[in-house]
């Protein structure tokens, strides 16, 4: 997030066209459970909007801080961690923190998104296969890649 911010690195964005960072308030974040100490520092001095999870479950309306975001933008980035996810649909991570989203939950905020926003790209991140010993974690990923396809596929 610092980076496409534009709050570090910038001598890479100096080297992209047409390169501006983008700005806070254009952005949410959805399933936060675990922030160190400077990066809830950091959150909380920011624009982003941030709709926090304990025990599984926002301690936020999702739906506001979506309506909230349409105002501001038309269409997205759709960046998925999948540290987002509960231990439960992704077991094996070192840092493993309870209370995230289900798997159900992450693929209904995703048609959610979709069906909202217009998607420009979307990135499913973190994932270390040593850790993965019964493809757990992979499989949670093959199915929200397969969530992500067939919502491209309904956009046309």
């Amino acid at each position: 997030m610092a980076v496409i911010t534009g709050h570090c690195y910038r001598n890479y964005w100096a080297q992209i066209d047409n390169s501006t960072p983008v700005p806070e308030r254009a952005m949410l974040m959805l399933g936060v459970r675990d922030l160190d100490p400077a990066e809830k520092e950091r959150l909380d001095h920011s624009a982003i909007q941030v709709v926090k999870w304990y025990e599984g479950r926002p301690q936020g309306d999702v739906q506001v801080a979506l309506d909230r975001l349409a105002q501001r933008v038309p269409e997205v980035y759709l960046h998925i961690d999948a540290d987002s996810l509960d231990p439960q649909s992704r077991p094996v991570w070192v840092n493993a923190v309870p209370g995230g989203l289900s798997l159900e939950d992450m693929e209904e905020s995703i048609g959610v998104v979709f069906a909202r926003f217009r998607v420009r790209a979307a990135t499913l991140a973190v994932y270390d296969p040593d850790l993965d010993q019964d493809d757990t974690t992979l499989r949670a990923g093959l199915r929200i890649i397969g969530v992500l396809a067939e919502a491209v596929r309904e956009m046309g």
